[in-house]
């Protein structure tokens, strides 16, 4: 696909409902003493699948994706588990499996197949559940065998890592006694809330999460817009000459929005309002033309805005001085090696930036020529080079664009109306 520039970006949109959010609603509802109501569910490949599987161990799940039903199972039903691209489906359904007897095997597509499971593995383990690796130790495929005699555990989130962190809870709703989390810095949060809405007996004091064994209820859950889909558009909002966006409903969670706040410390010109306080905070933002300085992205940001990382590396192209991101490896693990891909792709198109084995670092202002860039089959590193198009001066082509239906399906004509 190849993507022009554009002259002028106006738009007063909402984006596609929340990713993370949709696949909890599904897994923490699927196995509760009541039955729930989620609406407004992401309709991309990665959220089918989850809904896929949830049904295959026994949940009854009526509608469309506008509204569902869900009817809960009272044991999940011994499975063999397609996991696709999706590593939230794969770590999330790993724990909540963990706490019921049974076999349950999991796979993936090729991609999912090279990212780490030992973090979950490890951690679910110790509490009782056995892991059988059926090729290399750590990655898909392997088989959970969950028991119902699992014990709650003292665990450290070395990993910072909202899915590692979720699995082991899902796991800890069934243990015997108490599990304890310490988060060296708060992740992504909309687990905790969840199971606090459906009833669990769970608390966060300072950087410590305790569950107690427990019973939970069903909910009604209204799912705001995506903050990492809206994050997109805000960067291209911020760097192009002539811009004013407006996104309604989206995510204000704060455990999600540390993107916004570097984009104040770059000096965009960025509003909340409407701010709605829910299960799940939610509001519009709005974003014009601005003008960048470079930052040293602060380390303690790093895990409440790991999908956005590669974006910061387009507003410091588009910045006056240096920006610098480190201590963000993790970046390495997800559907591509995002430091490598983002690296490899911004300099096919013109930009210098400086590859670390833990971030980079871009000097700006730079233009942004144009060329041929690798999706790497990764939908956020599409939505990145499809920025540099609208941005560059003679366009840029993308191998594997149709990666953006695991979480936006229509990512590409919503750009294509508001850039004209």
């Amino acid at each position: 696909m190849r993507i022009n520039s554009s002259d002028t970006i106006r738009g007063d949109f909402t984006v596609p409902p929340d990713k993370s959010i949709s696949h909890r609603g599904f897994i923490l509802t699927g196995f509760a003493d009541t039955g729930s109501v989620i609406s407004n569910v992401l309709s991309a490949d990665d959220v089918k699948t989850t809904y896929e599987i949830m049904k295959r161990l026994g949940v009854q799940i009526r509608g469309d994706f506008e509204k569902f039903e869900i009817t809960p199972g009272k044991e999940p039903v011994a499975s063999a588990l397609y996991c696709g691209n999706s590593g939230t489906t794969t770590r999330l359904v790993s724990g909540l499996v963990s706490g019921f007897d049974g076999a349950f095997s999991f796979t993936g597509d090729r991609s999912l197949s090279r990212r780490p499971m030992k973090r979950i593995a490890t951690p679910l383990s110790n509490m009782g559940a056995t892991f059988k690796w059926k090729g290399e130790a750590g990655y898909l495929p392997y088989t959970v065998n969950g028991t119902s005699t699992l014990k709650g555990i003292h665990f450290l989130n070395e990993k910072k890592s909202a899915q590692v962190k979720s699995a082991v809870l899902l796991a800890g709703l069934r243990a015997e006694g108490k599990t304890e989390i310490i988060e060296p810095v708060q992740t992504r949060d909309h687990t905790e809330r969840l199971l606090s809405h459906m009833g669990a007996d769970i608390e966060r004091e300072g950087n410590r999460i305790t569950l107690v064994p427990s019973r939970t209820e069903g909910i009604e859950l209204k799912i705001p817009g995506d903050f990492s889909s809206a994050s997109f558009f805000l960067a291209l909002g911020a760097c192009h000459a002539n811009a004013d966006i407006t996104i309604r409903n989206v995510s204000l969670n704060p455990s999600r929005t540390a993107f916004l706040k570097i984009l104040e410390k770059m000096g965009a010109d960025v509003a909340l309002t409407d701010k709605t306080d829910d299960i799940e905070p939610y509001g519009t933002i709005s974003i014009r033309s601005s003008t960048l300085h470079g930052i040293d992205v602060p380390g303690g940001l790093i895990p409440n805005m790991i999908d956005e990382i590669p974006l910061i590396a387009l507003l410091g192209t588009f910045a006056e001085g240096r920006t610098q991101v480190k201590d963000a490896g993790e970046l390495r693990f997800k559907e591509s090696d995002r430091i490598a891909m983002l690296c490899s792709n911004f300099r096919a198109i013109g930009v210098e930036i400086e590859e670390r084995e833990d971030g980079f670092v871009v000097e700006g202002p730079q233009q942004i020529r144009g060329g041929k860039t690798d999706s790497g089959n990764d939908h956020r590193m599409a939505m990145l080079s499809s920025l540099c198009g609208v941005l560059s001066d003679e366009g840029v082509y993308i191998k594997n664009p149709e990666c953006v239906s695991i979480s936006f399906p229509d990512f590409f004509s919503l750009l294509d109306e508001i850039s004209g």
